[in-house]
């Protein structure tokens, strides 16, 4: 998985990163959710707590990766950390 799919966006630099919770949302529902989707990605709660990260849910169906620094503010940390979520994730759904 690209990397660069785990850096922050400026909307999200005060919430975090947005992810959807595979218990309420099928992967083709959260593709659906986007005008733009190259494929919907899985990441496992403990993978991420295991980097020094943590996972907020915030609704039913969705949560917010904590921790992360915005490229902006720290780039070397936002690189290495957004790779090791390139690294952990699983493509479970292709368009």
């Amino acid at each position: 998985m690209d990397a660069r799919a785990y850096l922050l966006r400026e909307k999200e630099k005060d919430s975090g990163l947005s992810v959807f919770i595979a218990t309420a949302v099928s992967p083709p529902e959260c593709a659906a959710k986007f005008d733009r989707c190259f494929g919907v990605a899985s990441l496992h709660v403990g993978r991420i707590r295991d980097i020094g990260l943590d996972v907020v849910p915030d609704k039913v169906n969705h949560a917010c990766i904590i921790g992360l620094p915005y490229r902006e503010d720290n780039a070397a940390a936002a690189q290495r950390l957004a790779g090791l979520l390139g690294k952990q994730s699983r493509i479970v759904w292709l368009p």
